[in-house]
């Protein structure tokens, strides 16, 4: 009886992990003596790679951070809401007082909605700056010292949660998910390998059929599944290439009567490189060498062959799909608003970026 095989390096992280403990898990159930002693291997290093891909996509505290920065906007909003009444009072003396507070917030534009680390800074300054003497003889005035405390102690209690997050920080590059994917693999070759020499040499143990029977089908389902992909990417692929060639061939004409070249000498190869207004189509001319275009005012112009890898059929002018494997990498912006990583970034709303599979 055959053991059937996959090439596992295909599976996405998270489908590598569920294959791994799915055959463990079998092979549990299977109890089979010469096998049992390689299972604890297998088991450590399954426990690894979880631990691994199972790191949370947000530090610890987000929930409670982005309560305490709402709050401390809402008391920076409920300051100034207070100081534009004052702006408008009757009294002539409250009225200048009221201006020349408004002089130090203008000195701060945009407070409210600026990242994490630049807010705190921010309201650290201003809370300083409103109080110098001058200033704190207008805040008394107008009746803002009151206002003026409340935000400096929501900043405070900001800025002791966003510290207090970074303790459990876990250091970036702690897990190497390639070395943990190849222990785990090592690992369960040896527990396909016991199978297949029990299957050769003693194919009468008891439960091995039935175990054997259960792997194979794991695999045909992932190589259904990796097949559905495959075609998946592919189909996209080819609705690009048909797109592409529906924008370039009502141009064709206009380029072969410029290069005196016969009707329909001109045909798209299904390969292109770059981007945008830069993308770079590669023609193939009725005897004679292909040429590289771009799309330029409306029609097609002839241009050295451009830089980089190409994107299509895969001629030899260009490559083939040079797709790769991986994740959306995110070292994370701990200033962003709200959530965030370590460092300090865009302002709010913000988004917090969830990491790339193999950037554990």
């Amino acid at each position: 009886m055959s053991v059937k095989s996959i090439h596992k390096q295909l599976l996405q992280n998270m489908e590598h992990l569920n294959f791994a403990q799915h055959v463990l898990i079998m092979n549990k159930e299977a109890n089979i003596d010469k096998i049992k002693p390689l299972l604890p291997p297998l088991e450590k290093a399954i426990k690894d790679e979880e631990e691994a891909l199972n790191q949370p996509t947000k530090l610890e505290g987000t929930r409670e951070l982005i309560a305490l920065d709402e709050e401390r906007d809402r008391a920076y909003r409920a300051m100034q809401f207070m100081l534009n009444s004052k702006l408008l009072d009757a009294d002539k003396d409250t009225a200048k007082a009221a201006q020349d507070i408004q002089d130090v917030l203008d000195r701060y534009p945009g407070l409210a909605a600026a990242n994490y680390t630049k807010e705190s800074s921010l309201i650290d300054n201003l809370v300083a700056d409103l109080k110098t003497p001058d200033a704190m003889a207008a805040m008394g005035l107008t009746g803002l010292t009151a206002a003026m405390g409340r935000l400096e102690q929501a900043n405070l209690a900001f800025a002791t949660e966003f510290r207090a997050r970074y303790k459990k920080v876990i250091p970036v590059g702690t897990f190497n998910i390639k070395a943990l994917r190849t222990a785990v693999d090592k690992a369960l070759n040896a527990v396909v390998r016991r199978m297949e020499s029990l299957a050769d040499l003693e194919p009468e143990t008891p439960k091995l059929a039935a175990l054997i029977t259960e792997y194979n089908a794991v695999i045909d389902g992932r190589k259904f599944m990796l097949a559905q992909r495959k075609g998946t990417n592919k189909s996209a692929h080819e609705r690009d290439m048909d797109k592409y060639a529906a924008l370039l061939e009502p141009l064709f004409e206009a380029l072969e009567k410029e290069r005196g070249l016969s009707s329909g000498a001109l045909s798209f190869a299904r390969e292109f490189r770059g981007t945008g207004k830069k993308r770079a189509y590669l023609l193939n001319v009725a005897g004679k060498s292909p040429i590289w275009v771009v799309i330029s005012k409306g029609k097609l112009v002839v241009v050295p062959e451009p830089s980089g890898k190409s994107t299509g059929s895969g001629s030899k002018h260009g490559g083939g799909n040079g797709s790769g494997s991986g994740g959306n990498g995110s070292g994370g912006n701990g200033g962003n608003k709200p959530g965030g990583g370590t460092g300090g970034g865009s302002p709010k709303p913000g988004r917090e970026e969830d990491p790339g599979e193999d950037k554990v």
